[in-house]
C-alpha cells in the first residue's frame, strides 16, 4: 500500500467517523422518536418531535397557517406556546434539511415543541376564539410520561388563515456563524477548526453569563495499517486536523437550531498533504445540544485488498478549562468519591454499561454540564474517559501522541479500543446546560426519560355543532317570603348524550312573552353560583334568595356546551313568595309542656296563623290558633303554650293564612319532653316549604 492510498484511507477513515452526526435524526434514538386536567410529564428539559406522517388531517397545509395551544386550567385561558415545523426532504441517512422549501406540511416535515410548554386537557368541544379555526379539525397532542402513565400533559394544533398571534417566545437562535445562543445557555464554536470551544450557562440558566468554561471538543482516532513494508499507526486529532472549509448551514426556529457545519481533514504523510470533507451537524434546544448517529458501518478494510487495515481507538470528550476548577465531577460509579476539578490527576471508576445509556455531570457555581451518552458495544473496551491534570498528557488507556502543551481539566468522555474495531456503530450524545450545584438526582431522571421516552397519542377532533337538549321540566319549590328551590333534570351535552359544560338560570317579575324572550332574557337577572352539570337524567337543584315578600316571579333556564353551544329557552316556571316574612321559630321545653316562639320581620294581609302537631305514628293535627298583624313593617313577636303533654317526641309547625284564604306551610321543628330541662331548638328563617 503506497503513501498516496494510506492516506486516503486514514483521512476516509477520520471523515467516515465525524459524518456519523448527519444521520437521520429522527430515527436515531428515543429521545427524538414520535412514540413521544393539570400538565405532569418531566422533565422539563426534554422536546418532543413529531413527523408530519403521524398528523394526516394537516398534511398539504400551509405552515404558516398552524398553529399551537395549551390549555391553562387555572385561569381557564388558552395560551400559544413555542413550536416549530421543519420542513425535509427525503427520509432515513438521505434526510435533508436545507433543500428549497415550499412552505407546506409534508409527511417528512417535522414538528417540534417542549414538554415544558404543554398544559391541561380541554373540555370536550373547547376551542379556541378563532371561527375558521372551527371549519377544520384540530389534533389533540397528549403526552404521556415513559415511565409513570400517570403524568400527562396535552398541546393542541390547529389550522386557520385568519391572524392568529403566535407565541412570542423564542428559546434558541443562531446569533451568528460561531454562535449558538438560548435563554438558558451559549456555545461558541471555532472560527479556524468549527469545533465547540466555549460553553457558557447564563443566569437566566441558574449560571454566571460571565464565565464560559469549556476549552473544547476533542475528537482522536487511531488506526493500524501493515504492508509488506511494515507495520504504521497513524493517529489524528482536531486540534491539528480539522480546519473549516465553508459556513454552516442552519436551521433557526424558535424551539431549535439545526447547524450542520462543513469541516476539512488534513493530514500530511510522506510530505504530501491529504484531504478529506465532512459535515459536523448539532441539534440545538433550550437546554442541549444533540449529536447522534445509527448503523455506521466501520469495516472498510476490504477496500484494500491485500492490506491488513485495524481501527485501534475512538474517543471523544469535552476537555473544559481553568474556569471550571472548583466543579465536582459524578457518575453512577463514582458517587462515594469527592472528585473536584483541580488539574491533579486522581484514579477513579472507569466502567461504562454497554449496551446502555451513560451520564456524567460536571457542576458547581458556573452551572452544570450533564452529558448523557448512549454507548454501543464496540470493540473490547468501552470506557468512561475522564482525565484532569494540568501538566497535559492522556488517561493511560488512550495511547495516541499527546498534543503538546494540552492541559486537561475534567476532560470527560467516551473511549472505545480495540484490536480491530469493526461492525457497525450507533451512537448519541446529549448535553444539558442546567443550573448550578445539580446533584445525581438529575443524572438519573434525564437518563431515564432517555431510556423511557414519553409517548404521543395524536386524536383527531372536530368543533362540536351540537347543542345540548332543552329543559322542560323546569319547577320550583320550597318558597319562602325570600328564598325558592328550584329543581329541574340534567340534559345532554350533544342532544340527550354526554354532560353539558354550563348552566344559564335566569329570573325576572315580568313574565317572558315568546316573541320577545331574547329580550326578556338580556334584562333578566342571572343566577350565580349555578351547580356543574351532571350526567343526563340527573335531578339538579338550586337556592334563589334576597328575593321580595308577595311577588311573582318567572323562571327560564339555558344549557351550554364547551363549544358555547346553548340549547333552547326552557319551560317557564313561575312561583310567588309569601307575603309574610318569618324570621325565628323555637320551642321551650318543659317536663309536661312546651312554649312555641316565632317572629316575622313583616306581614301582608295576614290573617293569623294555625299551630300544627304530630306525633311519630300521627299525622299534623291543628291544636290552636294565634290572630296575626294584618299589615305592618314591624318585628312581630308570637307565642304559644302546648300543656299536658306526655313524655314523647313533638314535631310543630305553622300553617300562615292570609285574609284571602291563602295557606303556607313553613318548616316544621321537632321537639322532646322526656327529661324536665328547658331545652331551645333554632333553625334559621326564612325556610318554610309549600304544599302543591
Amino acid at each position: 500500500m503506497n503513501w498516496h492510498k494510506q492516506a486516503y484511507f486514514f483521512v476516509g477513515m477520520f471523515c467516515f467517523f465525524i459524518q456519523m452526526g448527519i444521520r437521520s435524526w429522527a430515527d436515531q434514538f428515543p429521545w427524538v422518536e414520535p412514540s413521544t386536567m393539570q400538565r405532569m410529564v418531566e422533565p422539563d428539559v426534554e422536546p418532543v418531535v413529531m413527523r408530519g406522517e403521524e398528523l394526516p388531517e394537516f398534511l398539504d397545509t400551509p405552515i404558516d397557517q398552524i398553529f399551537m395551544f395549551a390549555y391553562r386550567y387555572d385561569t381557564d385561558t388558552w395560551e400559544a406556546i413555542p413550536f416549530q415545523i421543519d420542513e425535509v426532504e427525503g427520509t432515513g441517512a438521505n434526510r435533508n434539511y436545507f433543500s428549497d422549501r415550499d412552505g407546506i406540511f409534508d409527511s417528512d416535515d417535522e414538528l417540534v415543541f417542549m414538554v415544558k410548554d404543554l398544559g391541561a386537557k380541554v373540555p370536550d368541544g373547547y376551542w379556541i376564539d378563532d371561527p375558521e379555526s372551527r371549519l377544520f379539525p384540530r389534533y389533540e397532542l397528549e403526552v404521556i410520561d415513559g415511565i409513570d402513565s400517570t403524568k400527562r400533559a396535552w398541546g393542541y394544533l390547529f389550522k386557520s388563515s385568519s391572524s392568529i398571534p403566535k407565541s412570542p417566545l423564542d428559546y434558541v437562535d443562531s446569533v451568528s456563524d460561531e454562535e449558538i445562543q438560548s435563554l438558558f445557555y451559549r456555545v461558541s464554536f471555532c472560527p479556524n477548526r468549527g469545533i465547540p470551544i466555549h460553553f457558557i450557562i447564563t443566569d437566566e440558566g441558574g449560571g454566571d453569563s460571565n464565565t464560559e468554561i469549556l476549552d473544547r471538543l476533542k475528537f482522536r482516532v487511531k488506526i493500524e495499517v501493515k504492508t509488506v513494508l511494515g507495520t504504521q499507526t497513524y493517529s489524528l486529532h482536531e486540534n491539528d486536523n480539522v480546519s473549516v472549509k465553508e459556513a454552516p448551514r442552519i436551521v433557526d426556529g424558535p424551539v431549535r437550531v439545526f447547524r450542520n457545519a462543513f469541516l476539512q481533514f488534513h493530514k500530511t504523510i510522506g510530505g504530501q498533504t491529504f484531504t478529506g470533507d465532512f459535515p459536523l451537524p448539532i441539534l440545538f434546544y433550550p437546554y442541549s445540544m444533540n449529536i447522534g448517529a445509527d448503523n455506521i458501518n466501520l469495516d472498510i478494510a476490504s477496500d484494500f485488498s491485500g492490506v491488513s487495515v485495524k481501527l485501534k481507538l475512538i474517543r471523544y470528550s469535552f476537555d473544559f478549562n481553568t474556569f471550571a476548577i472548583g466543579m465536582r465531577f459524578i457518575n453512577p460509579y463514582n458517587l462515594d468519591r469527592n472528585i473536584v476539578v483541580d488539574g491533579v490527576y486522581e484514579s477513579m471508576n472507569h466502567t461504562v454499561d454497554a449496551p446502555g445509556w451513560n451520564w456524567f455531570l460536571l457542576t458547581g457555581s458556573p452551572g452544570s454540564v450533564l452529558m448523557v451518552n448512549y454507548v454501543p458495544k464496540l470493540g473490547s473496551e468501552q470506557w468512561l474517559y475522564y482525565f484532569d491534570k494540568k501538566d497535559g498528557g492522556a488517561w493511560y488507556k488512550d495511547d495516541t501522541p499527546n498534543v503538546p502543551n494540552d492541559a486537561s481539566y475534567g476532560d470527560s468522555g467516551i473511549l472505545f479500543k480495540g484490536d480491530d474495531i469493526k461492525g457497525t456503530f450507533s451512537f448519541v450524545t446529549n448535553t444539558y446546560f442546567l443550573p448550578a450545584n445539580q446533584t445525581a438526582a438529575i443524572g438519573d431522571s434525564i437518563t431515564r426519560f432517555l431510556e423511557y421516552p414519553v409517548k404521543v397519542h395524536p386524536q383527531i377532533q372536530f368543533f362540536d355543532t351540537t347543542p345540548p337538549a332543552t329543559i322542560a321540566d323546569l319547577s320550583v319549590d320550597n318558597v319562602t317570603d325570600s328564598t325558592m328551590l328550584v329543581f329541574w333534570h340534567a340534559v345532554g351535552d350533544d342532544s340527550t348524550q354526554g354532560r353539558a359544560a354550563k348552566y344559564e338560570l335566569r329570573y325576572s317579575k315580568i313574565f317572558p312573552m315568546p316573541s320577545f324572550i331574547d329580550l326578556w332574557w338580556d334584562y333578566a337577572t342571572p343566577v350565580p353560583n349555578m351547580p356543574e352539570p351532571q350526567e343526563s337524567g340527573s335531578l339538579q337543584s338550586v337556592v334563589i334568595d334576597n328575593l321580595k315578600p308577595n311577588t311573582n316571579y318567572y323562571l327560564v333556564i339555558k344549557v351550554r356546551d364547551e363549544a358555547n353551544n346553548q340549547s333552547e329557552y326552557s319551560n317557564v316556571a313561575m312561583a310567588a313568595t309569601l307575603d309574610v316574612e318569618l324570621i325565628t321559630f323555637y320551642a321551650q321545653v318543659f317536663e309536661r309542656y312546651v312554649v312555641l316562639h316565632w317572629s316575622t320581620a313583616s306581614e301582608t294581609n295576614n290573617f293569623g296563623f294555625e299551630i300544627q302537631r304530630r306525633t311519630e305514628d300521627e299525622d299534623y293535627q291543628t291544636i290552636g290558633f294565634v290572630k296575626g298583624n294584618g299589615t305592618t313593617t314591624e318585628v312581630c313577636h308570637y307565642r304559644y303554650v302546648d300543656e299536658n303533654l306526655a313524655a314523647s317526641k313533638y314535631y310543630y309547625r305553622l300553617k300562615q293564612i292570609d285574609t284571602n284564604g291563602q295557606v303556607h306551610f313553613y318548616r316544621e321543628i321537632v321537639v322532646q319532653t322526656r327529661l324536665p330541662q328547658t331545652f331551645v331548638l333554632y333553625q334559621n328563617y326564612p325556610n318554610p316549604f309549600s304544599i302543591a
